[in-house]
């Protein structure tokens, strides 16, 4: 009942699920640098892809394809 009294709100710009996690990451020396796309998490792939964090010898659609569970 407590948080219906007294309700917790969190920023959902930058305490979302992909901003916490790179937070977290910082302490690899390997991270990435901060980018718009880690605020809009959709775009978390094809960052990733684009620092040479995925898979490189395709493109970044027959990757994305490839990763569909019902193709």
């Amino acid at each position: 009942n407590k948080l219906h009294r007294k309700p917790e709100f969190y920023n959902t710009i930058f305490s979302n699920c992909t901003s916490i996690i790179w937070i977290h990451s910082r302490v690899n020396p390997e991270h990435l640098n901060f980018s718009w796309k880690i605020l809009l998490s959709g775009y978390v792939p094809q960052y990733l892809y684009e620092s040479g964090k995925l898979n490189q010898e395709m493109t970044f659609t027959d990757l994305k394809k490839q990763a569909y569970i019902n193709p």
